[in-house]
C-alpha cells in the first residue's frame, strides 16, 4: 500500500514539474520560448559571450559572459557576469549555469523575464540577491 502512495506521489511531482517546464531554444538568431520568438541573440568569443536583443527595436537588453578566472581546465572558480542594460543591473555569479539556454530558462522560470520578453525589476533584484557571488 505504501508503494502505491509513493508511486502516485512521484508521478504527480513529475507531472507538475513537466507542466511548468519551459523550453528555451536558439534557432538562427532568435531565442525561442516554447516555440515562440522572444528575443534575438548574438554569440561571441567562441560561445563565452552572448548578447540578447529585443525583437522590436534590436536594442541590446542583456549581455552575459563566462569567465574562467585565468584557470583553464579548473572549473571551481569560474563565474559568469550578467548585465541588464535598461535596469542598470550588473552582477557576477558562481552559482548559475554557464549554459546560456539553461540560464535563460532559469530566468523565465523565476519570472525575471516574462514570456513576452519584459524584465521584471522586482524579480530581477530578488534573482541578483539569490545568485550573486557577493
Amino acid at each position: 500500500m505504501k508503494i502505491k502512495y509513493f508511486l502516485l506521489f512521484a508521478l504527480s511531482v513529475i507531472t507538475l514539474n513537466s507542466v511548468n517546464a519551459q523550453k528555451v531554444k536558439f534557432k538562427g538568431d532568435k531565442v525561442l520560448l516554447d516555440g515562440e520568438e522572444v528575443f534575438k541573440f548574438d554569440r561571441k568569443g567562441l560561445g563565452t559571450e552572448i548578447s540578447i536583443f529585443s525583437l522590436e527595436d534590436n536594442d541590446e537588453i542583456l549581455y552575459m559572459t563566462s569567465n574562467e578566472n585565468g584557470t583553464r581546465g579548473y572549473y571551481n572558480d569560474d563565474y559568469i557576469v550578467i548585465n541588464f542594460f535598461e535596469q542598470r543591473v550588473k552582477f557576477e555569479s558562481e552559482k548559475l549555469s554557464r549554459n546560456w539556454k539553461k540560464l535563460l530558462a532559469t530566468m523565465f522560470k523565476e519570472q525575471v523575464i516574462s514570456e513576452n520578453g519584459i524584465i521584471n525589476l522586482e524579480k530581477l533584484n530578488k534573482f541578483v540577491s539569490k545568485y550573486s557571488r557577493y
